[in-house]
């Protein structure tokens, strides 16, 4: 009897899984196209510039940097800034973040978690 029950329950999972509708387009997440950092190298107490061109199939709202990662993995904050440009609509934004190198900067590989956010027009919002 048991059995029975566990397929029964299995074939309605099975039936409510696959019978989801595909997601609308507002629900597809922002595409990085490219990407351009300088100076390459880096040195200690540098401003590097990282130009990020995004895409999305609604609109871009905001691009905040959040965490810089040194190669030992310590998490700094406080360090990067951004600016959004659209490129003629919403939906294609060159970000442009700068971060200021610390003077105690190691040699190695640096990360940047950036915070992507999309919407619908006319949500939007864009400064100046």
């Amino acid at each position: 009897m048991r059995r029975v029950l566990l397929g029964g329950v299995v074939l309605a999972m099975t039936v409510v899984l696959t019978g989801c509708p595909t997601p609308p387009p507002g629900y597809q997440p922002p595409s990085l196209e490219s990407s351009q950092i300088t100076p390459q190298p880096a040195q200690p107490g540098d401003t590097v510039t990282m130009v990020l061109d995004v895409r999305d199939d609604q609109a871009l709202t905001a691009a905040v940097p959040q965490r810089l990662y040194t190669p030992s993995n310590t998490v700094l904050s406080g360090l990067c800034d951004s600016e959004m440009a659209p490129q003629g609509d919403f939906r294609h934004v060159l970000v442009t973040v700068t971060c200021a190198v610390p003077t105690f900067a190691s040699n190695g590989t640096w990360q940047l978690d950036v915070f992507l956010n999309d919407s619908s027009y006319p949500t939007a919002n864009y400064p100046g």
